[in-house]
């Protein structure tokens, strides 16, 4: 008996581990680097460059965020950084999150009330290099019931240069109940696929997942502020092909952090936050080979601005930080060979059907070959021995009837 109660404890608390974990759409490269929130136990983070227990959680932006029961709130205009583990960078990514609006007064009065999730991003080190501010933005709007993306190219002091809005169909204002989204980034070769899913059950069985936006960035999507690529000073070196402007470039480069953020949200909410390195639809393997993270090192180091003080919270996390990257920069094989392999594995399988299709074909056409030589060899045949060949019944002659008497003669 008590075996059987053990048994049916476990699978009960089995069943509610897989309720809370939402559905995947894309399996993952690699379940040792994916992230999940582990958001139960009461805390805070106070100040910029805070970092979470996990080692992987960092607040930034102005704002605080409290932590507790399975729910991270945003006070403010904070951001969460989540970086990628050791090794690693977030390149082609399903990142999930359940998050809710409350203050419907303030929500309904202003247009841009938006949950903000970002991916391809190294959005940290935009004071030392403002083209690393370059990425994606999925936009949940409240206001509107809008879902879209948007792509920022530059973030400096005084700049922020980004992409329009493409956005989805209005499905009227969300308040007060908890949205699940997917955002979904992957390569397409030169191009840059881009989806976003929603979950309206709030969770129930994994969730029941509808995508209602897809966009391609295809080299088509450019800044929208009027900037001409002479005055542009951002130079992208992994454009996908000679021709193509910078302040078109799509972001084909993996990020060291995905990040959250609110915009103009009192006490936004988010809970059952997840980030998986999924496969992409095809890469292009040259890329990831010359497009190395350590390539960049030097510059996405985290330095102080001279004449600027620093409180004592901001230099230890800022410390701590630089440790951080220098180990995901020194260690970044292991991200290049997933990658790699990849897309060995896709090119073997193309390679193999373009090879089993090209014998097909020469076997085809040696069959053909054969077969129309059989006939000529009998015509020519015909012509140098008619005597053998030719049938009396072609040539008009008939043999001679056998009577009685002559079938006779013939037996003799």
């Amino acid at each position: 008996m008590c075996k059987m109660t053990t048994s049916f404890s476990l699978l009960a608390l089995a069943a509610v581990c897989l309720a809370d974990t939402p559905n995947e759409v894309h399996r993952s490269i690699d379940t040792a680097t994916d992230w999940y929130s582990d958001w139960a136990d009461t805390r805070h983070l106070y100040h910029t460059y805070d970092m979470d227990r996990d080692n992987r959680t960092q607040l930034r932006g102005n704002g605080k965020v409290e932590i507790g029961n399975g729910v991270l709130t945003m006070y403010g205009s904070p951001r969460i950084y989540l970086y990628a583990a050791v090794g690693t960078l977030w390149r082609n990514v399903e990142v999930t999150a359940y998050v809710k609006a409350t203050h419907d007064g303030d929500i309904l009065d202003m247009p841009t009330t938006n949950a903000v999730i970002s991916a391809r991003t190294n959005h940290y080190l935009h004071k030392d290099d403002p083209c690393q501010a370059h990425a994606y933005y999925a936009k949940i709007n409240f206001n509107k019931g809008l879902f879209g993306f948007q792509k920022e190219f530059l973030h400096d002091e005084t700049t922020t240069v980004y992409s329009s809005t493409r956005t989805s169909k209005s499905f009227g204002p969300i308040v007060n109940k908890f949205i699940g989204v997917k955002m979904v980034v992957r390569d397409d070769m030169d191009d840059v696929v881009l989806q976003l899913y929603v979950d309206h059950t709030e969770g129930a069985n994994g969730g029941t997942w509808k995508k209602v936006y897809e966009t391609r960035d295809a080299s088509d999507w450019p800044a929208s502020q009027g900037v001409t690529n002479q005055g542009f000073k951002c130079r992208y070196n992994y454009k996908p092909k000679k021709g193509v402007k910078d302040l078109n470039a799509p972001v084909l480069r993996g990020g060291i952090n995905v990040f959250l953020r609110s915009d103009a949200v009192a006490g936004l909410q988010w809970k059952t936050a997840s980030i998986r390195e999924v496969n992409p639809i095809r890469s292009d393997v040259v890329r990831i080979i010359t497009e190395r993270p350590s390539k960049i090192k030097k510059r996405l180091r985290e330095t102080p601005k001279k004449g600027k003080k620093e409180n004592l919270q901001s230099s230890k996390s800022n410390a701590t930080y630089n440790q951080l990257l220098d180990t995901h920069l020194s260690t970044d094989m292991g991200s290049l060979l997933t990658d790699l392999r990849s897309s060995i594995h896709k090119y073997i399988f193309t390679a193999t059907a373009y090879v089993c299709t090209l014998i097909m074909l020469v076997g085809a056409c040696l069959g053909l070959f054969m077969y129309r030589a059989v006939p000529d060899r009998q015509l020519e045949q015909k012509r140098a021995f008619p005597s053998v060949c030719v049938d009396p019944a072609e040539s008009g002659d008939q043999k001679p009837t056998l009577g009685p008497m002559n079938s006779s003669r013939a037996l003799i």
